[in-house]
């Protein structure tokens, strides 16, 4: 364990029960997450997407649809 991480459990170990208590379900919710996270990797080829993507909107090449016109696509989609 981290020295970081074995101080903040020595502190949280002086806080009431019910805030350990949150305090542990949110350590758990994390370490949970990160199984998951390992579960799912995007290919080298996918992270390019995402990056020429965030570029293509930064630089004002692309543009995502409105909250209406995303509406409006269901809407003709019949979905």
């Amino acid at each position: 364990m981290s020295k970081l991480l074995d101080d903040a459990i020595a502190e949280l170990r002086t806080l009431p029960e019910t805030e350990q208590d949150w305090a542990a379900e949110n350590i758990r919710s994390i370490v949970r997450l990160h199984e998951r996270s390992t579960e799912y990797r995007l290919t080298e080829e996918q992270v390019e997407d995402v990056r020429r993507t965030v570029a293509d909107l930064d630089a004002g090449r692309e543009r995502l649809l409105t909250e209406e016109e995303t509406d409006g696509m269901w809407r003709r989609l019949d979905v």
